[in-house]
């Protein structure tokens, strides 16, 4: 048996090559195979061995992949994020401990799947409750492949999840020898059925909306500031095509200066008599002493949509509700230290066709864009910044995010972002058009002048199995393996202890 140290460097090692599969590097396939070098190495070992291995591989992982939450310009931001991260990481590394403890070093298949679905358990929680932050879901580390595509249609992210854990599963199993032939063949079924299964042939809908996004390519500072009144005259000075007829033009998040609604309403309605067409653009709603995240429209009839969920730390600390002190931790962010949360999902209508809108990383849960879809929208708005960080990590992730959201719920995406990669989905998840040039990720004109991107997106919709069922049989089918194996185990085996006998 190797010594821990040497342990934790192949898990850091195996972690960071993990995080290779993330965006912008992308080697999708890593995702299917490192985690599963990781689960081997936890075979052996007590609960404080199997944390402090697991530690080191999500130490390596994380901040491979998302090293950039650390180049922040708010300082107490970055600080706030780094820790949040690896609190997570603390908390994933425990689950992994307590419930893969609980099998004998004598059954490694237990062991194994009980790692495996601990992570999984862990990957469901990350959409719940007031600190949710799914980004960092294990089925969004193949977000950027065609593999993910496909079977994101089956059962959504979670679907992805079970998937890319499972194979890693099966990987643990063939390097221990334990079931070899039945991991290889689940582990060929997962990687090949994406690119054996025909491809569903969605015609061309005779319904198609002419849209056009509004990119200002401000830096932070520039649009942080919510009391510039100056943004939205900047604005202004977009002109159109005098031959480009659209139904609707989308400003992303927070481009409007804060004020109340009838204040937004009238920059939009300024704007939209300039540009020809209606505007949905991204704001700050005061209501009294509250603000809110929204999106609004100069169409009266549409209602003001409050952003629902809260980025946790930057748009609101969580649990400061019920403990006032937690509010010294908000950041000041261009005038607001802290939002409000949404309540409601209402329907905007452009050109007489229902939208749904997301702003931000909400677009990472998956159940409210079904909830839209349910209840009658033919596309989907992501209203967003991803201009913070000075890498384009993140936003080459969100858009990789946006695309498998769109190929899940069978829907049409339009995404607008004030510095980022703005651009049009259709409802498989191919990329229609965007900002970026071929296969370069890096967004055109970032401190640059605004720019404008026009496309006529057919609202053709693909009937995905997510849609008709959801999570619940990906949920179900797991808690059917999972809760087994979890029943039969035991803290210590038999095998385990070591019993003295008098003579």
């Amino acid at each position: 048996m190797r010594s821990l140290p040497k342990e934790i460097v192949f898990c850091l090692a195996s972690g960071i090559g993990y995080g290779l599969a993330w965006a912008p590097v992308g080697f999708w396939i890593l995702a299917l195979v490192m985690p599963g070098l990781f689960f081997s190495r936890l075979l052996v070992g007590d609960r404080r061995e199997l944390f402090i291995k697991s530690i080191s591989f999500f130490t390596g992982a994380w901040f491979t992949a998302f090293f950039w939450i650390a180049l922040h310009p708010v300082p107490t931001t970055a600080i706030t994020s780094v820790l949040v991260l690896f609190s997570l990481a603390c908390l994933v590394s425990l689950f992994i401990a307590l419930f893969a403890s609980r099998a004998p070093t004598s059954s490694p298949v237990q062991r194994i799947i009980l790692a495996a679905g601990a992570w999984f358990l862990f990957d469901l929680l990350l959409s719940k409750g007031p600190i949710a932050m799914p980004w960092m879901n294990a089925g969004l580390s193949a977000a950027d492949s065609a593999w993910a595509l496909e079977w994101v249609k089956i059962g959504g992210v979670n679907a992805l999840s079970f998937l890319v854990l499972s194979s890693n599963a099966c990987i643990a199993l063939i390097l221990k020898k334990k079931h070899p032939w039945v991991a290889i063949a689940i582990l060929s079924i997962s990687v090949a059925y994406p690119f054996l299964a025909s491809r569903e042939h969605i015609p061309t809908s005779p319904d198609s909306l002419a849209i056009g996004i509004v990119q200002p390519n401000w830096t932070p500072s520039d649009w942080s500031d919510v009391t510039d009144g100056s943004k939205a005259g900047s604005l202004l000075d977009i002109t159109l095509d005098e031959n480009l007829i659209l139904d609707g033009v989308l400003l992303p998040e927070t481009a409007l200066p804060i004020g109340s609604e009838e204040t937004l309403r009238a920059h939009l309605s300024a704007m939209a008599d300039s540009l020809g067409a209606p505007v949905f653009s991204g704001g700050i709603l005061q209501e009294g002493d509250e603000y809110f995240n929204v999106v609004v429209s100069s169409d009266t009839s549409n209602a003001v949509y409050k952003k629902r969920r809260m980025v946790p730390f930057v748009e609101t600390v969580p649990f400061s509700n019920w403990i006032p002190f937690f509010e010294r931790f908000s950041v000041n962010s261009g005038g607001v230290s802290s939002y409000r949360q949404g309540a409601e999902m209402p329907l905007v209508h452009i050109a007489g066709r229902a939208a749904g809108i997301l702003i931000c990383f909400e677009s990472l849960f998956f159940r409210d864009a079904l909830t839209y879809r349910r209840a009658g929208a033919e596309l989907l708005l992501i209203h967003t910044q991803d201009g913070w960080w000075s890498s384009d990590s993140p936003r080459r992730q969100h858009f990789a995010f946006s695309r498998l959201l769109a190929a899940a719920i069978g829907l049409p995406v339009v995404q607008s972002s004030v510095d980022g990669i703005s651009g049009f989905i259709d409802s498989r998840g191919n990329v229609i058009s965007s900002n970026v040039v071929s296969s370069n990720i890096t967004a055109k004109g970032r401190a640059g002048t605004s720019e404008l991107l026009t496309e006529t997106l057919s609202l053709s919709q693909s009937s995905t199995l997510y849609y008709r069922f959801g999570d619940w049989p990906i949920i179900s089918f797991f808690l059917f393996i999972f809760l087994p194996f979890l029943v039969r185990t035991k803290t210590l085996s038999g095998s385990d202890q070591v019993v003295l006998h008098e003579t």
